[in-house]
């Protein structure tokens, strides 16, 4: 019996910014989130080129140096967005 296993696998990123004009320039801190669903093709060197793209990105967004961009758990997101409300 060699069937095929098929598997999606969901890849989450979460950002905090630093010193963006967006957030209110030196000194302020924003976040930002993104996710990849489904992905079929899996690996660590995929995850850190996802993530160096993602970064990158940001940084051009935010208009901020990549250095300024730092990756946080989910649990750190999470409680940014509560402390909003």
């Amino acid at each position: 019996m060699n069937k095929k296993i098929r598997y999606y696998i969901n890849i989450s990123f979460y950002f905090k910014i630093h010193d963006s004009h967006m957030f209110g320039g030196e000194g302020s801190v924003g976040y930002a989130a993104a996710a990849f669903n489904h992905c079929t093709a899996f690996s660590e060197e995929k995850v850190r080129e996802a993530y160096k793209s993602l970064a990158d990105s940001l940084a051009e967004q935010f208009n901020v140096d990549v250095s300024k961009i730092e990756c946080i758990a989910k649990e750190e997101y999470d409680s940014s967005d509560e402390e909003d409300e």
